[in-house]
């Protein structure tokens, strides 16, 4: 139901260049310094994360404007190393933190895209199959095109998608029987992580909320290839957050996998942190009340 908000944006390992941007990309020399070592990762990266959708899956107006502007990102990133391969001019550290912030960003968007296309695609066959009243069918559908509306922009927020999604959901199965579903499909054949996802992913607060008055989820959906969903705890890093500092802020979650997936599921290294366990993302926007 949902792919998104895949996490983990310093893969270490060498991953091949997107055939699209490889074409028109400069060669990066070797870069020796730390710094320099650290934005070559975080370009495979970012670049590995862009890999994982198929076209169809960047098809509508608000995926492709994303998916162009992502891309230019991060040739940025690669011009710069080959234009200061020693970093003389010291603009490692923030091109890195840029593209970081972009990657995250990026993430953000495109799960928010596959989980609302996903969740029409879904409510359509519901309908089709006559599983709401006429009166929730009439809302739904009008849902249904708002979002498809939204989708065909390039001007859509993401969290007005994720809005959105929120909405269908509430016409969805219950939950209880949705973990069932999962479980035992999972039983049945192994399955991959496609995303680590919130039923919303963004939040505006004012200057000076603690921690603990941002009240973040204390759940995440681990949402499988067969498009199920199994519940999981998070623990948000406070350090992460700084009330008195304005603009946005990525807080990073450490995800324990439920037994009921152990061995059931493969991981992909994008979501893993170093001590092992799984990484969430969650952004707030500090702003002046």
């Amino acid at each position: 139901m949902k792919k998104a908000i895949a996490l983990s944006v310093a893969l270490t390992t060498s991953l091949t260049l997107l055939p699209t941007a490889h074409a028109a990309s400069p060669h990066v020399q070797a870069v020796v310094t730390s710094q320099g070592k650290e934005l070559t990762n975080q370009i495979k990266a970012s670049e590995n994360y862009l890999k994982q959708y198929k076209k169809d899956e960047t098809a509508n107006a608000y995926t492709k404007f994303r998916t162009k502007r992502f891309v230019s990102v991060i040739e940025s990133a690669k011009a710069i190393l080959v234009k200061d391969p020693s970093n003389k001019k010291s603009t490692f550290g923030n091109v890195l933190a840029e593209l970081q912030t972009r990657t995250l960003h990026f993430m953000s968007e495109m799960d928010a895209s596959h989980t609302l296309t996903a969740k029409i695609k879904e409510m359509k066959a519901a309908i089709a199959k006559k599983k709401f009243s006429s009166k929730q069918t009439k809302q739904i559908n009008a849902l249904i095109k708002k979002g498809e509306s939204m989708l065909a922009s390039a001007d859509t927020i993401y969290f007005d998608l994720n809005d959105l999604t929120a909405k269908l959901n509430e016409f969805t199965t219950p939950r209880k029987e949705l973990i069932t579903a999962a479980t035992k499909k999972a039983s049945l054949k192994k399955q991959t992580l496609t995303s680590i996802t919130t039923h919303y992913t963004y939040m505006s607060v004012d200057y000076g909320t603690s921690f603990k008055g941002l009240a973040l989820p204390t759940t995440v959906d681990l949402v499988l290839d067969n498009k199920k969903e199994v519940p999981a705890t998070v623990v948000w890093n406070k350090k992460d957050y700084n009330a008195k500092e304005l603009g946005f802020q990525i807080i990073t979650g450490e995800v324990t996998l439920p037994a009921s997936l152990k061995d059931k599921v493969t991981i992909p290294k994008v979501f893993k942190l170093k001590n092992g366990k799984l990484r969430a993302v969650f952004q707030v926007q500090v702003r002046v009340g």
